[in-house]
């Protein structure tokens, strides 16, 4: 899956290998408010500059994840 096409909380946790339930909580740990529905692509960038992308997707991206993102590694 890419990012882009990425438009749900289900398809966002399936990106990172985890429930929606988990994000959930991954959101509001780190203070990430999204939209109600689809996901804009201005709040998914916020995801990933909080979050980073997952290890298994970081090859396609080359993206080093944060360390308070560290909590999933």
């Amino acid at each position: 899956m890419t990012t882009s096409n990425i438009t749900t909380r289900s398809q966002l946790a399936n990106y990172y290998g985890i429930s929606v339930k988990t994000l959930n909580r991954w959101l509001q740990k780190f203070n990430i408010t999204l939209s109600a529905g689809h996901i804009p692509p201005i709040e998914l960038e916020e995801v990933f500059e909080k979050l980073g992308h997952p290890k298994n997707a970081m090859s396609d991206f080359g993206a080093t994840l944060p360390i308070s993102a560290k909590v999933y590694q």
